[in-house]
């Protein structure tokens, strides 16, 4: 049997393999529009008639709604909206801090 990793195992597996495990409430769907714009985001609700998608990560609270009469394709990404690489952007200071924060005891 598989040991499970720790939480902050994971978090740290994350930050370099961003698409490893991608949890459903973040997957990205790619939309293809009738007009032949794609576009990429999270879900944030759905109705019968509209989709509502967050599509840039930097600004989740940004929402626009689609009508589902424009969506020709949905499909469900495998690829994590975090980008790869994301550890590139910090020092080495920054990162052993990181470390040293997911190695300290959460109590």
């Amino acid at each position: 049997m598989k040991k499970q990793p720790q939480p902050r195992q994971a978090l740290v597996r994350e930050l370099v393999e961003p698409s490893h495990a991608i949890e459903d409430k973040y997957r990205a769907h790619l939309l293809t529009l009738a007009d032949g714009r794609q576009l990429a985001g999270i879900i944030v609700s759905e109705t019968p008639q509209n989709l509502r998608i967050a599509a840039n990560p930097a600004l989740p609270d940004e929402v626009r709604e689609i009508p589902r009469s424009r969506i020709e394709e949905r499909r469900v990404s495998d690829v994590s909206l975090m980008p790869k690489g994301l550890l590139d952007t910090l020092t080495r200071e920054e990162i052993e801090d990181l470390l040293a924060f997911l190695r300290r005891d959460p109590k």
